[in-house]
């Protein structure tokens, strides 16, 4: 299924031990990342990132971001800043699975692009160690159409996770 899911998609593994001081690159355009950002497969040391990142005006098939990590939310200490680009032969997406992390660890993402474009402000969270006694819920979601639903489940996950203890 991994393998199936990631053959359309540009796919990098990055690792936090190698913080850059990456600049956009000069030929960057506006982006819109109209699907926002999603984070998946939390393991202890390492987590999927994911983007859609289209061209804010006009087309281009090589598109250049750039993905920041980062333990505070207002990103003042970069763990991690990568060049990263995708085309529409994957039909601009991102997928950078990012490595070398510290288990149980909540990190803040996002993508730049030019004159200050930039995606939402992901939250992930790396998995417990093995071993480690800590209570873990998992929540799945999947593709949905507005006509059908009216995402009540969303609000319900995103009301449990603000209503965490810590």
């Amino acid at each position: 299924l991994l393998e199936l899911m990631s053959s359309s998609t540009f796919f990098l593994t990055v690792a936090p031990g190698n913080v850059l001081t990456a600049e956009l690159p000069a030929q960057l355009s506006s982006l819109d990342f109209p699907r926002g950002v999603a984070s998946g497969d939390p393991q202890p040391e390492a987590v999927m990132l994911w983007t859609r990142a289209v061209p804010a005006t006009g087309s281009g098939n090589d598109i250049r971001l750039l993905l920041q990590i980062s333990t505070d939310s207002n990103f003042a200490s970069l763990l991690l800043q990568e060049a990263l680009h995708t085309s529409a032969d994957s039909d601009n997406t991102v997928r950078a699975y990012i490595d070398g992390l510290t288990p149980d660890t909540i990190y803040y993402y996002r993508y730049l692009g030019a004159d200050r474009s930039a995606s939402r402000t992901g939250r992930t969270r790396t998995a417990p160690a093995p071993g480690q006694a800590r209570k873990v819920k998992l929540a799945f979601v999947s593709c949905q159409n507005y006509e059908q639903a009216f995402y009540g489940s969303w609000a319900r996950m995103l009301q449990d996770d603000r209503t965490a203890p810590e």
